[in-house]
């Protein structure tokens, strides 16, 4: 298992007075990763109760303890969880597709602070670097040009091109490979 890669610094910031966080980028980016790692290392929740609300139905027990985890909003109607949750003044860890503007609003009216998970190009690299696999930053930059920082499509990549550089696979990849990506329930 691989080492957490803390490219965000949450070690660093004291996320306390914070009653919504929320990680929004692309799938495999590393949004559920994140939150995992706060619930198990960061002193601002490390030890408290918490529960997963996952999509698609967002349903929970009854009594929800102060640490809510919505996993994987994609549509803005499934904000109504969210709002519904900070209402009942619980904390939440929200992993999301949706933009950051969706958020900013809710910012005016609870202590909310944002990442963003997709956008990073060393960690790619040093992802890359953790398999052993050679990659140079041109081809690092523009891998996360093109897909984002998301380590579930490099993956995808050296699945097809193994035992290859990163430079080397990419480039077969984008010459001979497509990936499309279909919404969700789709």
């Amino acid at each position: 298992m691989l080492e957490f890669d803390d490219y965000l610094g949450l070690e660093r910031i004291d996320l306390a007075p914070y009653r919504l966080v929320v990680f929004i980028g692309r799938s495999g980016s590393g949004k559920s990763t994140a939150i995992g790692h706060l619930l198990r290392n960061h002193p601002s929740f490390r030890g408290r109760e918490s529960v997963l609300l996952r999509r698609p139905s967002f349903s929970g027990p009854g009594e929800i303890p102060g640490v809510v985890v919505v996993d994987d909003l994609v549509e803005p109607r499934e904000l109504g969880v969210v709002l519904e949750q900070l209402r009942s003044g619980r904390t939440l860890l929200v992993a999301s597709h949706l933009g950051a503007a969706w958020y900013r609003i809710l910012s005016l009216f609870v202590p909310t602070i944002l990442f963003r998970t997709d956008a990073d190009e060393a960690k790619i690299g040093r992802y890359l670097a953790s398999r052993g696999v050679a990659a140079s930053e041109d081809a690092t930059r523009a891998y996360v040009r093109r897909f984002g920082a998301t380590y579930t499509d490099a993956e995808i990549i050296l699945e097809r091109y193994p035992g290859r550089s990163f430079d080397d696979a990419l480039g077969r990849f984008t010459r001979y490979c497509e990936v499309k990506v279909h919404p969700v329930g789709a």
